[in-house]
C-alpha cells in the first residue's frame, strides 16, 4: 500500500508540469476537459435545483408566518377594531413588527362610503417604513360576526433570504470547484499511473526492436497481484510479435517445428473427428433418455391427477357417509315414532267402532301421541340443525354485505355474548387488539368465526379442566394484511386429530353431539368468504394456537381476485 501510494505521489509530480503538453499527454488532457466538463454542468444542474429548493422553502416559510399571524391576532386585532381601542391595535402592530422578517405592519378600518356606496380604507396605525422592492405582503381581512370592518396589511421583506441564497450560491460553486478540480487531477494522475506511462514504455519498446534483442521481453513495472486486463493482453502481443519475428529468422530450425506442429495439428483433427463421433453417439443417447424421461413425467402428471381425483371422491364418500351417520338417527327416530303412532291411531280407531274405547284408552292415546310428537320435533329439529351446519360449508350461504367496523368492538361483542359459558368453566379471555382499528370485511363472519373457536376451546381444549385461558393477539403486518393469533393452554390435540381438524364430519365428540362441521365452517369462510389463511399448531398437554392472516379490505381483494381472472381468460 505504501509503495502505491508513493507511485502515485511521483506520477502526481510528473504529470502536473505536463498537463498542457497534447503531444504527450492528448489522452488525458481530453479525459481532463471531459471531467471539467461534465463535472461543471452536474455542480450548475445540482446548484439550480438547490437554491430554487430553498427559495421554495424560504417563501413556504412566509406563508406559514402569514398563517400564524393570522390564526394568533385576529381575534384580539377583531375585538380592538370593534371597540376602537386605537392603543391596542398598535401594540398588537408593534408585536407583529417583532416578528423575524416583518418591516410594516398597516391597520386599516373599513369605512361605506354613502356617495358611491364603496368602503374606504382609513389608516388607523401603522408601523415601519414601507420597502420600495424585494418584500411580500399579505392583506389579511379583520371580520366581525361575517362583515368585514377593517383590514390588516403585513410586509415581509425578502432581502434576508436573498442574502441567504447568494451565499449558499457562492459557497456550493466554491466547494464544487476544488472538489471537481481535486477529482480531476486525481482522475488525471491515476489514468497516467495505470496507462499513460505503460503506453509510453510500450512505444519505446516497439521503437527499440531490432534483430540482436528479440529475446528481450516488455515487462510493466506494474503489481504483481494485478489481475489480466487489455494492457497485459498488449503486452502478450508484442512478446508474441518479437518471439515470431524469431522464428521466421531461424528457418531451419521453423520447418522442423512447422513439420511437427502440422503433424501434432493432423493428430488434433483426428482426435477431434473420433472426439466429434463420440459426442454424437452420446447425443443419440442422451435424446433417447430425454424423450423416455418427458413420457415418465408425462405418466406421473396422470398418476398424480388420478390420485387427486381418488383423494377427492375419498373426501367426497366420507363426507356424504358422515352426513348419512349424522341424519339417519334423528330421521330413524322421527320415523320410529311416526310409526307408533299410526299403530297406536289404528288401535283407536278398531276400538272406536267397535263401541269399545274407554276414556283411559283416549288418555294413553294422548299422552303417547304427546310423548313421541315432541321426539319427533327433537329429532327434527337436530336434522334440520346439521343441515343448516352442513349448508354453512358453503360460502354462497353467507350473503352478509362487506361494511367497514371497528375490530376491537367486533371481538368485545363477542366475548361479551359468551361470557356466561366463559363464566361456567371458569375461562379467562385476554387481547390486545387496539381500539379504533378499522377494517372492511364481513363482521358478521368475523363474529361467528371468533364463537365458533371460543366454543370449540370450551368443548375440547377445557373438557376435563376447570379453569383457563384464551389469549388473543392481534399483529398489522403490512398495511393490506394483519393477523390473528388465538392459543389456549388446554389439553392440546394428537397428530391424527391435528392433520384431520378440518375435514367435514370429523369429530372427537360424536358421543356428546359434536357433528364435526365446526372447523370446517371456519376453514371455509376465512378461505373463501375472507379471502385469508389460517393455521393451527398444538401438542398434547401444550395448548392449541390458530394463526389467522386476514386482509384489511375484503372487497378490494375480492376484486383483484376478479380481475386476475378476467386477465387469464382468453
Amino acid at each position: 500500500m505504501i509503495r502505491i501510494i508513493k507511485t502515485f505521489a511521483t506520477n502526481l509530480r510528473e504529470v502536473l508540469p505536463f498537463v498542457g503538453n497534447q503531444q504527450a499527454y492528448g489522452i488525458g488532457r481530453r479525459l481532463l476537459f471531459s471531467v471539467l466538463f461534465i463535472s461543471s454542468l452536474f455542480v450548475l444542474i445540482q446548484t439550480s435545483l438547490q437554491l430554487k429548493w430553498n427559495y421554495d422553502s424560504g417563501i413556504e416559510d412566509i406563508e406559514q408566518m402569514f398563517s400564524q399571524i393570522e390564526l394568533g391576532y385576529k381575534d384580539s386585532l377583531t375585538k380592538s377594531l370593534w371597540e376602537m381601542h386605537i392603543e391596542q391595535l398598535k401594540s398588537s402592530a408593534i408585536g407583529i413588527q417583532q416578528m423575524p422578517g416583518v418591516i410594516s405592519v398597516e391597520i386599516y378600518e373599513s369605512v361605506r362610503n354613502i356617495t358611491s356606496g364603496s368602503y374606504d380604507n382609513i389608516t388607523l396605525t401603522s408601523t415601519g417604513e414601507r420597502p420600495n422592492s424585494n418584500f411580500v405582503t399579505r392583506d389579511i381581512p379583520i371580520k366581525f360576526d361575517g362583515s368585514a370592518i377593517g383590514n390588516l396589511r403585513i410586509f415581509i421583506t425578502l432581502e434576508d433570504l436573498y442574502s441567504e441564497l447568494f451565499h449558499q450560491f457562492i459557497f456550493i460553486i466554491i466547494f464544487q470547484i476544488i472538489k471537481t478540480l481535486l477529482v480531476s487531477i486525481f482522475i488525471l494522475a491515476t489514468f497516467n499511473y495505470l496507462v499513460t506511462r505503460h503506453l509510453t514504455l510500450m512505444a519505446n519498446f516497439s521503437r527499440a526492436t531490432n534483430l540482436g534483442n528479440l529475446d528481450e521481453l516488455l515487462e510493466l513495472d506494474r503489481d504483481e497481484y494485478s489481475r489480466p486486463d487489455e494492457l497485459s493482453l498488449m503486452v502478450k502481443a508484442l512478446n508474441d510479435t518479437k518471439r515470431n519475428l524469431k522464428k521466421l529468422f531461424e528457418s531451419e530450425q521453423t520447418a522442423v517445428k512447422l513439420e511437427v506442429e502440422l503433424e501434432k495439428n493432423a493428430e488434433k483433427v483426428i482426435l477431434q473427428k473420433n472426439h466429434r463421433h463420440l459426442m454424437e453417439q452420446k447425443n443419440e443417447v442422451l435424446e433417447k433418455q430425454n424423450n423416455r424421461l418427458a413420457t415418465t413425467i408425462n405418466t406421473l402428471k396422470v398418476t398424480q391427477q388420478k390420485l387427486v381425483n381418488s383423494e377427492k371422491m375419498a373426501a367426497l364418500g366420507g363426507m356424504v357417509q358422515g352426513v348419512a351417520h349424522e341424519l339417519n338417527t334423528p330421521l330413524g327416530l322421527s320415523i320410529t315414532g311416526v310409526s307408533h303412532i299410526e299403530t297406536e291411531t289404528h288401535g283407536l280407531i278398531a276400538k272406536l267402532s267397535a263401541n269399545q274405547m274407554k276414556k283411559s284408552d283416549l288418555d294413553n292415546y294422548l299422552s303417547t301421541a304427546s310423548d313421541m310428537s315432541s321426539s319427533i320435533s327433537a329429532s327434527l329439529a337436530q336434522a334440520a340443525s346439521l343441515i343448516r351446519s352442513f349448508k354453512m360449508l358453503s360460502p354462497e350461504e353467507h350473503q352478509e354485505l362487506i361494511s367497514t367496523f371497528d375490530l376491537h368492538e367486533n371481538l368485545e361483542d363477542v366475548c361479551s355474548s359468551l361470557r356466561r359459558k366463559l363464566q361456567e368453566k371458569n375461562i379467562i379471555i385476554s387481547h390486545n387488539l387496539p381500539a379504533k382499528t378499522q377494517a372492511t370485511s364481513y363482521p358478521g363472519i368475523l363474529f361467528q368465526v371468533y364463537s365458533n373457536l371460543i366454543s370449540n376451546s370450551v368443548l375440547h381444549a377445557f373438557e376435563h379442566i376447570d379453569g383457563g385461558e384464551i389469549t388473543i393477539k392481534f399483529n398489522r403486518v403490512n398495511d393490506l394484511y394483519y393477523s390473528i393469533s388465538f392459543t389456549d393452554n388446554g389439553c392440546g390435540m394428537d397428530d391424527d386429530t391435528l392433520k384431520n381438524i378440518y375435514q367435514p364430519f370429523f369429530t372427537t365428540k360424536r358421543a356428546n353431539g359434536g357433528t364435526g362441521l365446526g372447523m370446517n365452517i371456519i376453514y371455509t369462510l376465512i378461505s373463501e368468504k375472507l379471502k385469508g389463511e389460517i393455521h393451527v399448531e398444538s401438542a398434547l398437554d401444550k395448548g392449541t394456537t390458530f394463526t389467522m392472516s386476514l386482509p384489511f379490505d375484503s372487497a378490494q381483494q375480492h376484486l383483484t381476485e376478479i380481475i386476475g381472472e378476467e386477465t387469464l381468460q382468453p
